[in-house]
């Protein structure tokens, strides 16, 4: 994991890494520091469809960069440490979701499995889900998919995937989203 830096720098660092992704045109939404050693997370999109695998992927060549030009180690693995994990959360919806009575296709989901090297990371994690699908309300401490409060309160909106691992292949991810949302959809109308 290498040498661990100071808060400040590693302020700095993101800081370089949200401008790098602004001015490469990567649709980079903001971070935060998170609670574990060092860790930071931080958000891409919105995208439409699979492009989210291109701005993730570049902003992950970006962030190597900076952590290369500053001389600080990153890691994307689901579980750097024992007591803590890295998801790659994944905000999600379709225009019906969105639409007035949305809420009603975000709470049919889904069902998509993302494979036994993320298991890890959701056993024994500080604020991390379960393998086992489960969704709730405003839950981000143990529902494997979060529907936000305000998504509730307005009947409309998104889901949040709290189980990808950090290390996430972005393009897998998306259709695995497809696949369960969308076509699923699809296939219960026939």
């Amino acid at each position: 994991m290498g040498q661990t830096p100071d808060v400040g720098m590693e302020r700095e660092m993101q800081e370089l890494h949200m401008k790098a992704c602004l001015y490469a045109g990567v649709n980079y939404a903001g971070h935060i520091r998170e609670d574990g050693l060092s860790q930071w997370e931080y958000q891409i999109g919105p995208c439409k469809g699979v492009e989210i695998g291109d701005h993730l992927l570049v902003s992950r060549y970006l962030l190597y960069r900076v952590a290369e030009m500053m001389g600080v180690n990153v890691t994307m693995k689901p579980k750097p440490i024992k007591s803590y994990g890295s998801g790659g959360h994944l905000n999600f919806s379709t225009n019906k979701m969105r639409e007035q009575g949305g809420i009603e296709s975000i709470i049919k989901m889904y069902d998509p499995t993302f494979g036994a090297e993320n298991a890890e990371r959701l056993k024994e994690s500080h604020w991390s889900p379960s393998m086992e699908f489960h969704a709730e309300i405003g839950d981000k401490w143990s529902s494997s998919v979060r529907i936000p409060s305000m998504v509730s309160v307005n009947g409309k909106g998104y889901l949040e995937d709290r189980r990808p691992p950090s290390n996430l292949d972005p393009y897998a991810a998306s259709e695995a989203l497809v696949r369960a949302c969308i076509l699923g959809e699809f296939l219960k109308q026939k």
